[in-house]
């Protein structure tokens, strides 16, 4: 899981989105990611927070609710967040991290793994770097007694109506931008440049190479 995830990571840095400073590490022949701490700054006199508020917390749902299918908040809602309180620009922000997480299928994106960043000097919120990050499609779970289990499709935040990760499409991800009220052209180029960064990004990152290989297929389908 760890390899998995800093490569995921690594393909966001690649598509220009904002990702902590990672490291994996071998902690007794087990890899092991480690990540700096964005929610805090350095000064002079010690360590400051800064607060954050994750997308159930940004829209007054119980953490319990954190899937759209429980009553969890929706791609709008986080949307609705960054037009109220946040920078338009945001938007595009979010845009291409959902369109990443369709690309690397990664299933689990949901209210919680979005995040807002109060900074005290600055008087309207920003999206948080991405993080939990996991191509969860590729993951190899099992039973206590080694049996595999299937691996669910079901997303925590719908994508213009669809649920399966594995049918999302293109133009799902272009509706999705333009149901938040982007213009149709702004979320076409958000949606077709973040592919095109993965695809690149793909054939000559190092990483885990189950996930990168899936990523192409996947990014090839949605490209056509």
């Amino acid at each position: 899981m760890a390899e998995n995830e800093v490569t995921c990571l690594r393909l966001a840095a690649a598509c220009g989105l904002a990702v902590p400073d990672v490291e994996l590490l071998d902690v007794d022949g087990l890899a092991t990611l480690a990540v700096r701490r964005y929610d805090r700054s350095a000064h002079s006199v010690g360590i400051e927070r800064i607060h954050q508020e994750d997308g159930c917390q940004a829209t007054a749902t119980p953490p319990a609710q954190k899937y759209e299918v429980q009553g969890g908040p929706s791609l709008l809602s986080l949307a609705n967040v960054i037009r109220d309180f946040g920078d338009p620009a945001d938007l595009e922000s979010l845009l291409a991290r959902v369109t990443l997480n369709t690309a690397i299928s990664n299933a689990d994106a949901h209210a919680k793994n979005f995040s807002f960043l109060h900074d005290p000097s600055d008087p309207i919120v920003r999206l948080a770097p991405v993080y939990d990050l996991i191509a969860t499609m590729e993951l190899q779970p099992t039973t206590d007694d080694g049996r595999p289990i299937p691996n669910d499709p079901t997303m925590g935040q719908r994508v213009a109506g669809i649920l399966d990760v594995r049918k999302v499409t293109r133009q799902d991800l272009v509706d999705e931008g333009t149901h938040w009220k982007l213009r149709k052209q702004i979320a076409e180029r958000v949606v077709d440049e973040t592919i095109a960064r993965v695809i690149e990004a793909s054939r000559s990152l190092n990483g885990d190479d189950r996930v990168l290989l899936s990523t192409r297929r996947r990014c090839t389908q949605l490209a056509t």
